[in-house]
C-alpha cells in the first residue's frame, strides 16, 4: 500500500472524525435534521443577531431554515474539513410600532455533531479550523454536558442532546 494522500485538512492535522461512521452519530445527525428550529434556537452565539434585533425593539420572523449535510469548507481548491451540516436561516424584520420599516436579514453557519467528545483539544481544533476557513457561526451538538463552558467562551455554541 502507498502512502496516504490525504485530501482534507483535517486529515493532515489529525482532528478527523472517527464517530462518522457510527450508528450514534447517524442518530444525532438525523435529530438535528428533525429538530433544526429547536437546535438554533437553543444557541448563544448563532442566532445572536435574531434577540438582538427583538430586544431592540423589532419583530423577526423565520422564513426559512435551510440545512444542508456534509457541506466542505474550501480554501481554494483544497478542501479544509467537512462539517456535518451547512445552515442558512432567513427572516424578515418588522419594527413592532407598525411602521414600513421591512427588511431581511439571515444568519449562517455550520453544526458539527459529535456523539461522545473524547478530546477537547482535537475538536476545539477541529471547529476552529472551520472558523478560521469558512462561516464564524459554529455550533456543536453532543451528549457530552461537560465542555459546554468552555466552547461557548471560545464563541462556539454548545447544545446538549441525551443519547437515548
Amino acid at each position: 500500500m502507498g502512502k496516504d494522500k490525504s485530501w482534507k485538512l483535517e486529515r493532515n492535522i489529525g482532528t478527523e472524525d472517527k464517530q462518522l461512521t457510527t450508528p450514534e452519530h447517524d442518530k444525532l445527525c438525523m435529530w438535528v435534521n428533525n429538530n433544526r428550529s429547536k437546535v438554533l434556537t437553543s444557541t448563544k452565539f448563532g442566532i445572536k443577531r435574531y434577540f438582538e434585533l427583538k430586544e431592540g425593539g423589532y419583530e423577526p420572523e423565520a422564513e426559512k431554515v435551510t440545512l444542508k449535510w456534509e457541506e466542505p469548507i474550501m480554501n481554494g481548491k483544497f478542501v479544509v474539513g467537512i462539517p456535518d451540516f451547512y445552515y442558512y436561516v432567513s427572516f424578515k424584520v418588522n419594527k413592532r410600532d407598525k411602521h414600513v420599516e421591512y427588511w431581511g436579514s439571515s444568519i449562517e453557519g455550520y453544526i458539527e455533531v459529535k456523539p461522545k467528545i473524547y478530546s477537547l483539544g482535537e475538536v476545539m481544533r477541529q471547529v476552529k479550523l472551520y472558523k478560521q476557513y469558512g462561516k464564524k457561526n459554529i455550533v456543536i451538538v453532543t451528549s457530552t454536558p461537560d465542555y459546554k463552558d468552555i466552547f461557548e467562551e471560545q464563541g462556539i455554541d454548545y447544545v446538549v442532546h441525551a443519547l437515548d
